[in-house]
């Protein structure tokens, strides 16, 4: 099975293949970037859902669509989206050949001991600040 950057390098080379793979496999984070950067909050949740469905294991959709859910004040989902972000970015630094700095559990452990303090449950919250140093 090829990796995303197996299919940057051949699409260097020329391959259209390979290129074509990798706007499928990233139009929907494209997408939602771009709508979120016009301001159009439908437009840019739909986008992060697309994401996520094709690619459920990202971390980084994960921690983002939890603004969607937090805006909505549906704090609990937004709990559950950071949570699964944090299981999918410790899967990913685990089976990562690249430096460990490039994931940023410690910020989702932040952003989620936050929102533990928030729902009022301070146990929670200091767990997860203290695994955020």
């Amino acid at each position: 099975m090829e990796n995303t950057l197996q299919w940057i390098e051949r699409s260097r080379l020329g391959d259209r293949d390979a290129f074509a793979r990798i706007v499928e496999q990233y139009q929907g984070m494209v997408s939602a970037v771009t709508f979120n950067l016009v301001g159009d909050f439908a437009a840019a949740e739909k986008g992060y859902t697309e994401a996520i469905r094709r690619e459920p294991t990202s971390y980084y959709y994960w921690q983002r669509a939890n603004f969607f859910e937090y805006t909505k004040k549906d704090l609990q989902k937004a709990l559950a989206d950071y949570t699964t972000a944090i299981q999918c970015a410790e899967k990913e630094k685990a089976d990562s050949p690249f430096h460990h700095s490039e994931f940023p559990i410690e910020a989702i452990y932040q952003n989620r001991g936050k929102l533990y303090e928030k729902l009022g449950e301070p146990d929670k919250a200091a767990a997860d600040i203290k695994k955020a140093k």
